[in-house]
């Protein structure tokens, strides 16, 4: 029995692929990735931005609320706010004596009157922590308090008194609640 033996030309044609063609499939991947990352980080903007509307849309309507109510927020409930339209109806599920609001991420947002400050409380859950981010800077500016996690973020300054976002605390308090964050914002008239 003879060796076998293998000629120069037999390697030539090997079959498999070539470290360039590997290199580009994995720069193509990488792309695909940024863009994606980039494409989910827009859709998390726009979910912010809309909901910063609906924050001036509603502390509007609570402002003229109030002012048909002798100036309080006392007897308000969640209920009343569902029965005068304050939402619009995609946001709104379930039966009309018992109807569950729903924020931009699928969390379930209550609202309650608060006498300290004189407001309404608008409680989101299930927000995501980049979100939570953009939210509590993005709003501060309609909120006369912010908690995060239950944390005071922007506490609710005396009348005549601003106070500002707390973005030292804002980052961690947003990632201790992962995606589902829970976040109060506090509107007065």
């Amino acid at each position: 029995m003879q060796p076998i033996r293998k000629s120069f030309v037999q390697f030539r044609y090997q079959t498999g692929m070539s470290n360039i063609q590997i290199m580009v499939g994995v720069l193509i991947s990488a792309i695909m990735i940024t863009g994606g990352m980039a494409a989910i980080r827009q859709i998390e903007k726009a979910k912010v931005d809309n909901e910063v509307r609906e924050l001036v849309r509603l502390k509007k309507k609570g402002s003229a609320l109030a002012a048909q109510r002798g100036g309080s927020f006392s007897s308000v409930t969640q209920r009343t706010l569902v029965l005068l339209d304050f939402f619009p109806p995609e946001v709104l599920s379930g039966p009309v004596t018992s109807r569950t609001i729903r924020n931009q991420w699928g969390g379930e947002t209550t609202i309650t009157a608060s006498t300290t400050p004189d407001s309404l409380n608008y409680r989101y859950a299930g927000v995501t922590s980049a979100a939570c981010k953009q939210l509590g800077l993005a709003a501060a500016n309609v909120a006369a308090g912010i908690q995060v996690q239950g944390a005071w973020i922007k506490p609710v300054a005396t009348p005549g008194t601003l106070t500002s976002v707390d973005q030292a605390n804002l980052g961690p308090m947003c990632d201790r609640g992962a995606d589902n964050v829970t976040m109060n914002f506090f509107l007065t008239k």
